[in-house]
């Protein structure tokens, strides 16, 4: 898809030209969206302890950051249809679960900006995995390839650390063009981080921050 692959550029460009910028702004929001908790999750990351306690089986993993940073990570490797249909569904629900445990009432909006950034800026971290995910399986052959499902993929599987690399870019891909990122990036940086856009094919430049909470 031509247009697409069009705005994936633009948008692409602008986050790399803004990495510390985004970054900035979404650690320096309201402590409310910061909490303690592990960077990934897998399947053996937590445990139960005796009686109603869970534990961490990794706590060299586990910092104070954004939230919405975090749940990017957890759900980074999710099914391409988890993403593209059930991701405010999902951040709802963590809302819902995070408040009723203790922790403070958060706002959809700005925890799903936070989401959708840190996909963004996963995007821009995943361009130096482009070279090992070619070494795999040539970029020629990929234009053929319709889904993670194909055979031809099958060299990642076995090599776990590649095959989970190779998923958060369908997913970054996925949620980019699912949630219409390039117009998304222009209200979140005209009204909240305060970026100037040149074009909607060229990058966004910034030009300082802004504090604002309409989320």
């Amino acid at each position: 898809d031509k247009v697409a692959m069009k705005h994936y550029r633009a948008a692409l460009v602008s986050v790399r030209a803004n990495c510390v910028a985004i970054r900035s702004w979404c650690n320096r929001a309201k402590l409310d969206y910061v909490a303690l908790g592990p960077e990934h999750l897998n399947v053996d990351s937590a445990f139960h302890c005796h009686g109603d306690g869970l534990g961490l089986r990794d706590w060299e993993g586990v910092s104070v950051g954004c939230l919405g940073f975090k749940l990017w990570r957890w759900l980074s490797c999710a099914d391409l249809s988890v993403l593209s249909s059930h991701t405010e569904e999902l951040l709802s629900m963590f809302i819902h679960v995070y408040t009723s445990h203790g922790g403070p009432t958060l706002k959809l909006k700005m925890l799903h900006a936070h989401f959708i950034l840190a996909a963004c800026l996963d995007s821009v971290e995943l361009l130096d995995t482009v070279t090992d995910i070619y070494d795999c399986l040539p970029k020629e052959k990929f234009a053929s390839i319709e889904c993670l499902g194909d055979s031809r993929l099958s060299d990642f599987i076995s090599r776990r650390g590649l095959w989970q690399t190779v998923k958060r870019f369908a997913n970054v891909l996925v949620v980019m063009n699912s949630y219409n990122i390039t117009e998304r990036l222009l209200t979140y940086t005209s009204e909240s981080i305060g970026f100037h856009q040149v074009s909607k094919a060229g990058p966004i430049q910034f030009v300082g921050s802004v504090t604002v909470d309409k989320a």
